[in-house]
């Protein structure tokens, strides 16, 4: 009985967490390059530590 009703607990507390909102969409004029993160994002920090290691 204990496991059914943490089961309904965590199935009923997880319905709050849903993913990120999709961005909005294109209007007439913009481009289709959207800005994102750089693929270097600390790397190069990264492989300096590393080598300094």
């Amino acid at each position: 009985m204990k496991k059914t009703i943490l089961t309904a607990l965590i199935v009923i507390s997880s319905i709050g967490l849903f993913a990120q909102p999709l961005p909005p969409p294109y209007t007439h004029g913009e481009t289709t390059d959207q800005p994102g993160a750089p693929i270097d994002g600390g790397l190069s920090f990264l492989i300096m530590m590393g080598a300094a290691f």
